[in-house]
C-alpha cells in the first residue's frame, strides 16, 4: 500500500512538473514567445535608428535651405511634391 501511494505522489508530481514546464516553454508567456519578442524589439530598434538618421538628414537639408530659398517657392514646391499647403489658404483645382 505504501508503495502505491508513493508512486501516485511521484506520478502526480511528475505530471504537475510537466504541465508547468510545457507552459514555461510553449505558453503565451513562455520562452519561445519571449525570444520572438526579443527579435521584434531588435528589429524595431534598428528601424527606429534608421528613421532617426533619416530625420537628421532631412533636418540638415532643411537647415541648409531655410535661408536660401524664397518662401513662395518653397510653398509651391511643397504643394507640388507632397500636396501640403498652409491650412489658412484655399486651393481651387481645375480638371
Amino acid at each position: 500500500m505504501a508503495l502505491d501511494s508513493r508512486w501516485g505522489f511521484l506520478l502526480g508530481l511528475w505530471a504537475l512538473s510537466g504541465y508547468f514546464g510545457a507552459h514555461a516553454i510553449l505558453g503565451s508567456r513562455g520562452i519561445l514567445v519571449w525570444q520572438e519578442k526579443q527579435e521584434r524589439v531588435i528589429l524595431l530598434a534598428n528601424t527606429l535608428k534608421d528613421l532617426q538618421m533619416q530625420r537628421d538628414r532631412w533636418l540638415q537639408k532643411i537647415s541648409l535651405i531655410q535661408d536660401a530659398i524664397d518662401p513662395d517657392l518653397l510653398e509651391q514646391l511643397a504643394w507640388t511634391l507632397f500636396r501640403l499647403i498652409d491650412p489658412q489658404k484655399r486651393v481651387i483645382l481645375c480638371p
